[in-house]
């Protein structure tokens, strides 16, 4: 059944303008974060490559034009505004996941501490991971409720 309040009685509307706020914001954040990583202040021990920040960049800008589609979605009620930038929430949260749980898997107990290493580090490795999982868990959950929220909107 679809939804008919927002957050305990806000409308629709303004959920979803949340909603894409956010993703606004979140993109806003990755193409600054690039540009100052390749170009103000190069890091030598950032561990992405130029090349992925690049790309991370590019995302960002490519997905500005569906971000405000799901503005003027909302704004002007037009469905198919909003179906674009569904279906790009869809795809940028898909990929999120997919680099997410790769980079949980590849980095949660490389970058432990060498105190909780030398003592315990079965133990430390096997926490890291649960706080790592439950956090996904709560990122998946409010992606999930972003994308029920704007779905039905459409």
């Amino acid at each position: 059944q679809p939804l008919n309040y927002f957050c305990c009685g806000l409308p629709l509307d303004i959920g979803v303008i949340i909603v894409v706020a956010v993703h606004f914001a979140q993109s806003v954040y990755d193409v600054t974060d690039a540009i100052y990583v390749l170009v103000v202040a190069p890091s030598p021990t950032s561990t992405a490559s130029p090349v992925l920040t690049s790309l991370k960049c590019a995302y960002g800008l490519a997905g500005m034009p569906f971000i405000f589609s799901g503005f003027s979605g909302v704004k002007y009620k037009h469905e198919t505004h909003l179906r674009l930038y569904l279906n790009w929430l869809i795809l940028t949260l898909t990929l999120d996941f997919g680099f997410l749980a790769y980079d949980i898997l590849q980095t949660s107990c490389k970058n432990m501490p060498n105190v909780l290493a030398q003592h315990g580090g079965a133990f430390a490795c096997g926490v890291t991971r649960i706080i790592d999982l439950a956090v996904v868990l709560m990122y998946v959950g409010f992606a999930v409720y972003g994308l029920f929220l704007v779905g039905p909107d459409v």
